[in-house]
């Protein structure tokens, strides 16, 4: 099924809770800015309060030594199961709303308590997005997605208090969407208009993939082009990813390949944001930087692979600078590693 912005008569997500760094003037054809730091963001396989805190630490003082005034952090807890109440985390273990809770505010906690401790510089106000992920794969529900997103709620405002003259934590819902996960989408629209009916949640951030579609600049030529089993087009994951009933703020999207024998995924997200810039008044849609996982596989795209790869693929979208305000405001690198 194709879900066009027009069609749906949707407006974009606000962008919320994420600072917009501008890191080049687009345009003409010239060279890729140096790669943001690399912030790491966890697939979640342990049920320690005290390891996330140590995690969270970590980042808060790599920022304070490094003079990082931005950073964004996914954590990923798996799928849902049943209505959304809890997760099956990627090593099996099932884990609840409630200890879901529990691990992202100690994350936040470690990170706001050291990155103040360690601090060097009192002029660089560091904020730190922290984005709260699950999948599209397992149970998909318009429940689950009003579970999750009450789940977000109640995270963002648990964590209120991590805020002073030099440091922040702004939380956000995150979905890693994926054409494979639910060939048929009719589950992950369910899901994402389940979590935009709860208008108290922040909104999400998509760091999935664009299975199937295009590794080759469509243009104007093939705006809707088709991606996965007659069911994901470039409309779809556009929506998914910058509308969502307006609880879609943007993407992180997997970078792991360029091409050489495995998909461009580069040109096929540059497609997604072209397919906005024909079909949606010139809507392109915020993507805030690539996600790699290059820690836990050497083969695929490090940090900054990933990262110029993704903001030439914008940049030199033909005709030239078609897309060059989506590269100007790409300023996070984020790469997966496991939390155990």
């Amino acid at each position: 099924m194709k879900i066009t912005a027009a069609f749906c008569g949707l407006t974009t997500g606000a962008l919320i809770g994420i600072a917009l760094p501008i890191v080049a003037l687009a345009g003409n054809a010239v060279a890729a800015p140096s790669t943001p730091h690399a912030a790491w963001s966890y697939y979640v396989e342990t049920t320690s309060n005290s390891t996330m805190y140590t995690l969270g630490c970590n980042q808060g003082t790599n920022a304070a030594v490094n003079g990082y005034s931005l950073t964004t952090v996914i954590l990923d807890f798996g799928g849902q199961t049943g209505t959304g109440q809890s997760t099956e985390e990627i090593d099996g273990t099932v884990v609840t709303g409630s200890q879901i809770l529990s691990m992202t505010y100690n994350f936040a906690d470690g990170f706001y308590s050291c990155y103040n401790t360690n601090m060097t510089n009192p002029n660089i106000f560091a904020q730190l997005t922290l984005c709260v992920g699950t999948n599209n794969s397992y149970a998909l529900s318009y429940t689950g997605g009003q579970s999750w997103a009450n789940l977000v709620s109640s995270i963002s405002n648990d964590t209120a208090s991590f805020y002073n003259g030099y440091a922040s934590v702004n939380i956000l819902g995150a979905d890693d969407i994926e054409p494979g996960f639910d060939p048929g989408e009719t589950g992950t629209v369910q899901w994402v208009h389940g979590y935009a009916s709860v208008s108290s949640s922040p909104p999400y951030i998509n760091y999935g993939s664009a299975d199937g579609c295009p590794s080759e600049y469509t243009g104007s030529t093939n705006r809707d082009a088709e991606c996965y089993n007659s069911n994901w087009y470039l409309s779809t994951i556009f929506y998914f990813s910058f509308y969502g009933s307006t609880a879609a703020t943007g993407a992180a999207p997997e970078i792991y390949w360029s091409g050489n024998g495995h998909a461009n995924q580069p040109i096929q997200w540059a497609n997604v944001s072209a397919y906005g810039y024909y079909y949606d008044n010139e809507n392109e849609g915020y993507v805030l930087g690539p996600l790699d996982e290059s820690d836990l596989n050497s083969a695929s795209n490090d940090p900054q692979t990933a990262w110029t790869d993704l903001w030439n693929a914008y940049e030199n979208y033909p005709p030239s600078g078609l897309l060059g305000v989506v590269a100007n405001y790409m300023g996070y690198s984020l790469q997966i590693h496991d939390a155990t």
